[in-house]
């Protein structure tokens, strides 16, 4: 984390509090986000299964299968 604090001031990037565990948790949501798939993801993020992945991210999962329920009820309309 100094080095990564030490590398964003360096380069005038802000903002200059972010922690290697933040940005990998911000690399993980993102990924969720645009419809990566969970077994890529945890594969990614060098878990051996999805049960990590699930556990950290559940929220973002809910969302997922609210708006694909969502989807369900448009189709079938």
């Amino acid at each position: 984390n100094k080095y990564l604090r030490n590398s964003l001031l360096k380069n005038n990037i802000q903002p200059t509090n972010l922690s290697v565990t933040g940005i990998r948790h911000t690399y993980a949501s993102f990924l969720l986000a645009h419809n990566v798939d969970i077994w890529v993801v945890a594969n990614v993020m060098g878990h051996k299964d999805i049960k990590q992945v699930t556990e950290t991210y559940g929220h973002l999962l809910k969302e997922k299968k609210d708006k694909g329920h969502e989807l369900i009820r448009g189709l079938l309309k």
